[in-house]
């Protein structure tokens, strides 16, 4: 019995596109790590900037473009809320972390 050529490419394809995103995910604690040096290596420095680094930036492979778009689109739909005051406060402080960017 053999195996045709698309079902071998689409099984590859979603193989390698798993191990990229295990790789990322064991990676997070690695580029945390490593913006939190950035910015204390730039405050001892003497800068008066912050540094303008996101996480992703240390990651080794790009994350999906899909996700990343509907977490913008989420972030986006929960900051017009809480400019319109439909979210209780308590609310907005436990989502902060999600909310800011960086």
């Amino acid at each position: 019995m053999r195996t045709p050529l698309r079902k071998l490419a689409r099984m590859l394809t979603a193989w390698k596109e798993e191990q990229e995103q295990r790789a990322n995910y064991y990676s997070i604690s690695t580029a945390k790590l490593a913006q939190v040096v950035l910015q204390t290596a730039n405050a001892m420095g003497g800068s008066k900037e912050p540094v303008k680094t996101k996480v992703t930036d240390f990651l080794p492979f790009s994350l999906d473009a899909k996700a990343k778009q509907d977490d913008d689109e989420t972030r986006q739909i929960l900051s017009k809320m809480i400019k319109s005051r439909r979210i209780p406060t308590h609310v907005i402080a436990a989502l902060s972390p999600y909310i800011t960017p960086g």
